[in-house]
């Protein structure tokens, strides 16, 4: 007869009659992942970065809670057998989020909490909740541990209660219409109209989703970012006492301000939405156990933000330096080539690169640009960068290549690398071509400066083109120097950014967490504050007179930006003849404002297509591995996003 020893569960000693303790599997920690429009549905570096952790840590059970777009997904990566369960969770585009946030649960239950959900007890029991909502976003700079206890109260509420119910109930509406009207009423409000309001409430109710999905209990969480993926993590440590990591690849909050400042919303939507943001952000970072930043460089926002420096440990990107190598045998080429790895979106500022194309043809005419990556992410922009080849006079000279199925060998393809982003976390793709020998030119944006510090690359200012131009021709027309800066960025991935050091990382991060003997100590924390200043946020200055649009003000660049074709300086532009919504708002208005909360949900209710949902429910279960839902996002599609449904 056998007995256990110990108390908690995968930790256990089986002893032998004899008291002897017998060999026993390793116990190995567990992990929820939390990602949010990456990993495992779509490409880029952090979809990258997850991949290799997780294949690269098989010692590790995942279970991934994946915040999508839309419900239109496919599987993107292979899922390795250790993990677990895969639970997407779609923004926008679902008529009943339940579908995917409570897959696995039997339909009478979602009956049955849809039927608990009466006036009365949204009245009672949500308002209040939205009403502290609505409170901590006036303040979100100052928000602590009071508002991760929020978001707990929330969850706590929607694992009783039905969200779409919830949100479609007259009394959040009205809640929500009074607090906002109240807020805007002071000396800093301003006018909203109706349409502002619906849509900032239809905001609220998809970026709560994350946290209507049940959390697993599991020994550390891991948030990807700190936005509203991250606050299924904060759920998790609330809930159930789970310590929390959190990776920054960039800062979600600082791309969230670039991204506002192209888009045509009113004043009123745009500062409800990046309120929201930053009060989701630091939510996550004061909740965190440990932020490890893939740079050093991101610590000057989480400081920022909320974290201390003990909680700050740096854990930079890892490469497979065997299989990122140079060509045994340099490959000849007919001309002159610069390759590019990136996703064609405004981040990567592929304009800057096509301009930069223009100056570098000036000296060496024959010069090929190649951009190897997805250019249908975003085919407004890729056509603004056909529109600007032409423009240019660039056609002969520069290249949308698509997906490159070889990533090792993609960057045997050029003769230098070029990175012309304006907000990067550590790259991936400079890291890469480093140790395929190939040099690099980047701009001067997150962590790549770590990476080719010391002259091993060259660095311009974001939106240089001019810089960016010359600096790609200088090498092309210098083989030598060429020869040696790869042979010098070689040594230095191999020597500082090799996946094993990665890995081994996050290894050492989760076995900690999970109270667990480790190799060795955890990453070094950040001893003190970067002597450079944390950079300030943008603030929202009214000028005179009040009809004038309001601008967004940035005390100082995060990066250096040059003058350029496009504006360093982005402007809230407020729409003309926006109809003012005031309190003692007209009949007319609150009955358009009751028919579009009744259509909050999504359009009309839509089911999985039959064939998708019966070759799910034909696959198998086990107990380790939540098969139908991996095979739902391996096969199948769910219906498109509803017109109705509009993401920022």
């Amino acid at each position: 007869m056998t007995a256990p020893t110990g108390g908690r569960s995968g930790r256990v000693r089986v002893l032998n009659k004899d008291g002897v303790t017998m060999p026993t599997t390793p116990p190995r920690p567990s992990v929820f992942l939390a990602t949010e429009g990456t990993y495992p549905f779509m490409g880029g570096g952090v979809t990258t970065w997850a991949d290799v952790v997780l294949k690269g840590l098989p010692d590790v059970d995942f279970h991934v809670l994946a915040v999508t777009g839309s419900t239109a997904f496919q599987l993107h990566k292979e899922l390795p057998p250790h993990v677990r369960t895969v639970r997407a969770v779609p923004l926008f585009g679902s008529a009943e989020p339940t579908e995917f946030t409570r897959d696995d649960e039997p339909f009478a239950t979602t009956v049955l909490r849809r039927a608990r959900t009466t006036s009365g007890t949204v009245e009672h029991q949500f308002v209040p909740l939205l009403q502290r909502l609505l409170a901590a976003l006036e303040r979100p700079e100052t928000a602590g541990m009071e508002e991760a206890q929020l978001v707990h109260d929330l969850y706590r509420y929607f694992v009783r209660l039905d969200h779409r119910a919830t949100f479609k109930a007259e009394a959040t509406w009205n809640a929500f219409r009074d607090t906002i009207l109240a807020q805007e009423a002071g000396p800093d409000g301003v006018e909203t109209s109706l349409g502002d309001l619906i849509q900032a409430l239809r905001w609220l109710y998809s970026f709560l989703l994350p946290i209507t999905a049940p959390v697993p209990k599991t020994d550390v969480s891991h948030a990807t970012l700190a936005g509203f993926a991250g606050l299924a993590c904060v759920v998790a440590k609330e809930e159930h006492g789970t310590p929390m990591v959190v990776t920054d690849h960039g800062i979600y909050l600082r791309e969230r301000y670039i991204a506002m400042a192209g888009v045509q919303d009113s004043f009123f939507l745009k500062r409800f939405l990046l309120r929201l943001v930053h009060l989701a952000s630091r939510v996550c970072y004061v909740a965190a156990d440990q932020v490890s930043p893939v740079c050093n460089h991101n610590a000057r926002w989480e400081l920022k933000l909320g974290v201390t420096p003990d909680r700050i440990r740096t854990i930079y990107n890892g490469i497979d330096t065997d299989a990122f190598r140079p060509p045994e045998v340099e490959p000849e080429r007919d001309r002159p080539t610069v390759v590019t790895a990136a996703r064609v979106f405004p981040l990567k500022d592929i304009e800057t690169l096509i301009r930069a194309c223009d100056v570098t043809r000036r000296r060496v005419p024959n010069v090929h640009f190649v951009v190897y990556g997805a250019n249908w992410v975003d085919k407004p922009y890729t056509a603004l960068c056909e529109a600007l080849i032409d423009e240019l006079g660039v056609r002969d000279n520069f290249t949308f290549a698509g997906y490159h199925s070889n990533p090792q060998e993609l960057y045997h393809e050029g003769d230098v690398f070029a990175l012309s982003s304006i907000s990067e976390g550590f790259p991936f793709s400079v890291i890469e071509a480093m140790a395929c020998g190939r040099p690099v030119v980047a701009t001067d944006v997150g962590g790549v400066k770590e990476a080719v510090e010391g002259g091993i690359g060259i660095i311009v200012p974001p939106r240089g083109f001019a810089e960016l131009g010359d600096g790609l021709a200088d090498l092309l027309l210098d083989h030598d120097r060429r020869r040696e800066l790869a042979r010098l960025g070689r040594e230095r991935t191999v020597r500082d950014f090799g996946v094993e050091q990665m890995l081994q990382a996050h290894r050492i991060t989760y076995r900690h967490y999970a109270g667990l003997p480790t190799s060795a100590p955890l990453p070094p924390a950040m001893a003190e504050a970067p002597a450079e200043p944390a950079p300030a946020e943008p603030t929202l200055v009214w000028p005179a007179p009040v009809e004038a649009a309001p601008t967004l003000v940035w005390p100082a660049p995060v990066e250096p930006v040059p003058s350029a074709p496009a504006p360093a300086e982005p402007v809230l532009i407020w729409p003309a003849a926006t109809p003012a919504l005031t309190p003692a708002a007209s009949r007319d208005a609150l009955a358009l404002a009751d028919a579009a909360l009744r259509g909050i949900g999504g359009g009309s209710a839509r089911r999985w297509p039959p064939a998708a949902r019966s070759a799910a429910e034909r696959s198998p279960r086990t107990p380790e591995r939540s098969a139908r839902t991996v095979h739902r996002l391996q096969r199948g599609r769910g219906p498109p996003p509803g017109p109705s449904d509009r993401a920022p």
